[in-house]
């Protein structure tokens, strides 16, 4: 699953920066952090940004939502920057930057007071009346452009503002909403021509000093797919539209967000030790021949393997207690890292096993958990636990466990 989705990274640098849309993306049903597609808990998606961020992988928010909003929800997030209001304002090392588009300056201090300040807003509401009013509670503090509910032509609104003087703006259909009782309404946002998702990551890129092959996005709408010339790789969201391509990922809404984040940081490992010497064993170390690696979480051993395997090891790789035993008494590795939290029978079991037997007692065993209880790590050391790595580690972490641990233990 997730070997698919690298391999279709494979001939690009380095990824810099995942730009993400929020909603029905990075974000879960309701705009929920923690709730998976099938409506269930899942911290996934968190984890994924905690992931990213131990691991160098910047991501940015790319969202339709007002940028007081925004900013305050990429706070929340853990997140510096984020592109707001259909790309129309960037906010990036605390610095806000307006995308003008064909807007015309020296009118107003931004996009949006320059479409009150021309007319562009009379122009469209009153080509609606009583069909198409400001979004509330939505609209209020926008920056960059405004943003309507109701039942509105868009061709007839264009018309209007060309009729009005105002041809350099334009009204953009966002799909169906709510908030308006007893009648189905859609979303439209009134932005300069010019402005959208796609020109903000360019100019964010530019900004950044990237290539576009340095950066990936991911989203779920045709409005998100313009970002995709813009960038090296676009990610789809399982429950986002069918286009030719991108990369799907097998999860929907948070949980597709972590599937690209973690192709991409395993993509990102193997790039950067393709790209770099690596350094000479400490005389007289051994480099071991296997590693197997009990992980049922095929993203996060994916992981593990491109990381380890671009330093020379052999990585084989089990996703449950019985194929562990079963591999470690036909072939014994020379260090097994070890996830506790395995479907039916937990990882310490493999430990009891590996220990209890003579021809296995010397492999070493790094515990590999996201547990934080002080009684994990006691019961671990007792059971015969070589070392522990709390999840989530980087590649280089993980690198320097591994040869640490495996230095200070002798091949039989």
């Amino acid at each position: 699953m997730t070997t698919a989705l690298t391999q279709q990274l494979v001939d690009l640098p380095v990824i810099e920066v995942l730009y993400s849309d929020l909603d029905n993306t990075l974000l879960g049903p309701e705009g929920s952090l923690l709730t998976g597609p099938d409506g269930r808990p899942s911290a996934r998606a968190a984890v994924a940004l905690v992931d990213a961020a131990v691991g160098g992988l910047t991501v940015v928010p790319v969202s339709g939502r007002a940028m007081p909003q925004l900013r305050n929800d990429a706070r929340l997030l853990g997140l510096s920057d984020a592109i707001g209001e259909v790309g129309a304002v960037i906010l990036r090392d605390g610095r806000t930057q307006y995308e003008w588009g064909e807007c015309p300056g020296g009118i107003a201090r931004n996009p949006h007071d320059t479409l009150t300040a021309t007319g562009a807003v009379d122009a469209v509401l009153d080509a609606f009346p009583g069909e198409l009013r400001p979004y509330e509670p939505w609209h209020r503090g926008r920056e960059g452009g405004h943003l309507f509910h109701g039942v509105a032509d868009v061709d007839a609104a264009n018309d209007a503002l060309a009729a009005a003087g105002c041809g350099w703006a334009c009204l953009r259909d966002n799909g169906r909403t709510g908030g308006w009782e007893g009648r189905s309404v859609r979303a439209y946002h009134l932005l300069p021509r010019g402005v959208g998702k796609a020109p903000a990551v360019a100019d964010d890129l530019a900004a950044r000093g990237l290539r576009p092959e340095q950066a990936a996005a991911i989203g779920d709408s045709v409005e998100d797919l313009t970002m995709a010339p813009q960038v090296g790789a676009f990610f789809m969201v399982a429950n986002g539209h069918d286009a030719p391509g991108t990369i799907r990922t097998p999860g929907g809404m948070g949980e597709g967000f972590a599937d690209a984040v973690l192709a991409l940081l395993a993509h990102r490992a193997g790039a950067t030790r393709d790209n770099r010497q690596a350094p000479a064993p400490a005389e007289g170390t051994v480099v071991p021949s296997t590693v197997l690696v009990v992980e049922d979480d095929e993203m996060v051993a994916d992981v593990i393997r491109i990381s380890l395997t671009a330093e020379g090891y052999d990585v084989a790789h089990v996703t449950n207690t019985a194929a562990a035993l079963s591999t470690i008494q036909a072939s014994p590795p020379d260090l097994v890292l070890l996830d506790i939290m395995l479907p039916e029978v937990e990882g310490w079991e493999v430990l009891t096993q590996v220990r209890s037997q003579p021809h296995t007692a010397h492999i070493p065993v790094v515990i590999m958990t996201a547990r934080t209880m002080p009684a994990d790590e006691v019961r671990g050391y007792n059971l015969g636990a070589s070392a522990f790595m709390r999840k989530p580690f980087t590649p280089d972490e993980l690198l320097a466990q591994v040869d640490g641990v495996l230095q200070d233990t002798p091949r039989a």
